[in-house]
């Protein structure tokens, strides 16, 4: 008997992709799954969009639920899932028809617990995005628990972060997987799943559809909610150092202290005032620091990192970067 893929699907606020999404899954080549959409509390038509689903498809799970956000909607998607590998598939996204089978057989012919494929920058109509998908880096291989986090420091990193372009050994997951009530909840999770794997499987093909919307949360200009990215980066240090991935220590250092510069460049030059939040997220930033001062991190970012703890409003002034 065929292996039970239980696809999990938070649902807020996209009755204009909805139904793109859910049939993308519903037609898969691979039969043997459940959908699980959970209705995170959306004000539109999308609860009742998923509750037809329901009536007209009998592997259609629907939880309808007050609103906590993406973490909190993917976790409770996973507790009543029922199958033996899982995915997740963002309600405005889709994917490719032989997106589930090609996974399937990638996993079980490996023995892995994590396959991971590239994915397609596209359109809201669906059309791919000039320029975007010049350069997809990932190729038919099997890593290593080591191979495959030492891609966390490497370019083209963000292609191995998402929660979406994967298939998941049941295993790997638990019900508060996900942070509660943060944004950048990929960021916070993907180190900890890689170390829990003994391999990943990678497959060249595209297979998932990334929509680009102009009204997504990460889209949106810089707010105080890109902050929790730099809590997420801050953990991927320390994971690194204890370790001892120096690239991965660097690269999630770098771009803890770019996200906090962004959030002191947008206080220079808006009305923007979280300030409360910006004290707390430095002082979160000071404390890494301090732990890996001796380490491997370049004298140019230690330096940059110094600036950022002494004088971040002055230094937000004077930056170029973005």
């Amino acid at each position: 008997m065929e292996e039970k893929i239980s696809v999990i699907i938070p649902v807020y606020k996209v009755e204009k992709y909805i139904r793109r999404c859910v049939d993308s899954v519903l037609n898969q080549s691979y039969e043997n799954i459940e959908v699980i959409l959970v209705d995170d509390g959306s004000p539109d038509t999308c609860g009742t969009i998923c509750d037809e689903y329901a009536r007209k498809d009998k592997r259609v799970v629907v939880i309808h639920k007050k609103n906590e956000g993406l973490s909190m909607a993917r976790n409770d998607g996973y507790i009543a899932s029922s199958g033996d590998y899982l995915a997740f598939v963002d309600s405005d996204d889709f994917i490719e028809h032989d997106m589930l089978a090609c996974m399937m057989e990638r996993i079980l012919k490996d023995g892995s617990d994590l396959v991971i494929c590239n994915y397609l920058y596209v359109d809201e109509e669906g059309k791919s995005i000039c320029g975007r998908n010049d350069d997809m880096p990932i190729i038919d291989e099997v890593l290593t628990k080591n191979e495959i986090l030492c891609k966390l420091g490497q370019n083209y990193r963000w292609y191995y972060v998402p929660a979406w372009n994967r298939l998941y050994s049941r295993r790997l997951l638990n019900q508060e997987f996900f942070p509660r009530g943060k944004t950048h909840e990929d960021e916070f999770v993907v180190h900890h799943l890689f170390d829990k794997c003994d391999k990943v499987s990678c497959v060249r093909r595209p297979l998932y559809m990334y929509v680009q919307r102009d009204d997504s949360i990460m889209s949106e200009k810089f707010s105080v909610r890109r902050l929790d990215g730099m809590e997420a980066f801050c953990d991927r240090v320390l994971f690194a150092r204890e370790r001892e991935y120096a690239e991965m220590e660097n690269m999630a250092f770098r771009s803890a202290r770019r996200l906090l510069l962004r959030a002191y460049i947008k206080l220079e030059k808006s009305d923007w005032k979280d300030i409360p939040r910006c004290r707390e997220i430095r002082k979160l930033f000071c404390r890494t620091y301090r732990k890996i001062i001796f380490d491997n991190i370049s004298i140019q970012e230690k330096c940059k990192g110094l600036g950022m703890i002494l004088m971040p409003r002055l230094l937000a002034r004077w930056s170029k970067e973005v």
